[in-house]
């Protein structure tokens, strides 16, 4: 029965939130952080939207659509 209570009591201990190392950490991100990922990613996708407009006027065939909807009757659009 002590040895059970032991391992409850520190069970219980690991679950607090005041022991747990990680916890701090992550209550640190400052906006400065957040603002300069924000940053890096517009420019990566800047960055990747940029390459798929020049190859997408260069592979017209690739990227064009196959059927256009006025061609399709009302009954077979979905």
């Amino acid at each position: 029965m002590d040895k059970a209570y032991a391992l409850l009591i520190k069970r219980q201990n690991i679950a607090d939130e005041n022991n747990d190392p990680n916890v701090g950490k992550a209550r640190g991100v400052s906006t400065e952080a957040f603002v300069s990922t924000l940053i890096v990613n517009l420019v990566v996708f800047a960055v990747l939207f940029l390459i798929f407009a020049v190859l997408r006027r260069s592979n017209r065939r690739i990227y064009a659509p196959r059927t256009y909807v006025s061609a399709y009757p009302l009954a077979r659009r979905t």
